[in-house]
């Protein structure tokens, strides 16, 4: 025959003197009450316990000059000179000039009412028509010059007395893997 299951035996309480149930739903409203007041301080607890961490410096120290050798070229594409630097705003000078020109000449065309797409064309490819071929001759009349300025001199020199010319042919007899030369040295 099965045994019956027992039951917990939980002596009364005394008068005056509070149980176990008692004492745990004390302590739970106990910590539900610390718990609502911390959740109303939390964001300014954990802020005042957080180290706070820079994120950047700035040296307020000038930076030191080491040493008074001037500045070497550094390796890489090198720095555009000033010649470079003119030809690029002439370039960009132009092409916008071409552009504005072409534009009011479009507009004015358009305004009234005489525009054929053919004299547009013809209106637009113009500047750059003709600013080709001024560009190339004056590339090439520079590059001319730039030629005659390069050419060495001609030397002329003057000698008395009599000149003996030196013709020497030296002549190497290469064999395997490891050479053995033979100069042949003949004079004339």
């Amino acid at each position: 025959m099965p045994m019956p299951e027992p039951t917990p035996y939980t002596p009364a309480a005394p008068a005056g003197q509070s149980t176990d149930a008692d004492r745990r739903a004390a302590a739970l409203d106990f910590l539900s009450d610390i718990e609502d007041i911390m959740c109303g301080h939390a964001p300014q607890v954990a802020a005042e316990q957080t180290p706070r961490i820079p994120t950047s410096y700035k040296d307020p120290a000038p930076t030191p000059v080491i040493g008074d050798a001037p500045p070497v070229q550094q390796p890489g594409r090198p720095a555009m000179s000033q010649k470079a630097t003119d030809d690029s705003v002439r370039m960009l000078s132009f092409g916008v000039t071409t552009v504005l020109a072409s534009s009011g000449a479009y507009l004015v065309m358009k305004g009234s009412e005489v525009a054929d797409p053919t004299v547009i064309g013809l209106i637009c490819a113009a500047p750059v028509g003709l600013a080709v071929p001024v560009l190339a001759i004056g590339h090439m009349l520079r590059r001319a010059k730039e030629t005659v300025a390069a050419a060495p001199p001609q030397i002329t020199q003057h000698i008395t007395g009599p000149v003996h010319q030196d013709h020497s042919q030296t002549t190497n007899q290469i064999k395997g893997v490891i050479v053995h030369g033979t100069d042949i040295d003949q004079r004339r």
